[in-house]
């Protein structure tokens, strides 16, 4: 599980200091990530999983490297 919460986390990290994004983005991360650290919190790997990868799939998207 905490492969899982580190990828939450770098993904999450990357989209907060990404400049240039608007509002509804931010808010989407934020949440997306609160779900998957609830997750966790609960027990549900396979959920936080494809938190991470919501989360993983915003960044790619909308993150510039």
């Amino acid at each position: 599980m905490s492969a899982t919460r580190l990828s939450l986390d770098v993904h999450y990290q990357a989209l907060c200091r990404a400049r240039g994004l608007d509002r509804r983005t931010r808010e989407d991360a934020f949440y997306v990530y609160g779900r998957g650290t609830m997750a966790l919190d609960l027990g549900h790997r396979t959920a936080a999983e494809r938190e991470a990868a919501r989360l993983r799939q915003l960044r790619e998207t909308c993150v510039k490297s």
